[in-house]
């Protein structure tokens, strides 16, 4: 958590960012534990018909994209994860924030 914690307040600072804190409160220094629980309120819905399988996200804002993209994901990473079928969506997400913390760059 706190390889995460850093590069995102890192990234707010060097870009001038805010991001929508506890009480909605903007701030530079979210903790990873409030942005886990904001990205725990986003679901993948899918459901056969006719046409075939459809899938979509529901709960899926800018604020997560920005944040994804705060962390050098890229900003459909959610989408892109979500075709994948062997896990959940949910865990495809948390084992390639897992990978960033393993393998992103700290600077300064």
């Amino acid at each position: 958590y706190r390889i995460l914690q850093y590069v995102l307040r890192n990234r707010l600072r060097e870009t001038e960012e805010t991001i929508a804190g506890h009480h909605g409160r903007p701030t530079q220094k979210p903790t990873v534990a409030f942005v886990q629980r904001l990205f725990s309120g986003v679901i993948r819905i899918t459901m056969e018909t006719p046409t075939g399988v459809q899938s979509w996200m529901q709960g899926f804002t800018e604020v997560h994209r920005r944040i994804l993209t705060l962390f050098g994901l890229p900003s459909d990473l959610y989408e892109a994860a979500c075709e994948m079928r062997d896990f959940s969506c949910r865990d495809k997400v948390l084992l390639l924030v897992e990978h960033c913390d393993a393998s992103c760059q700290l600077s300064g």
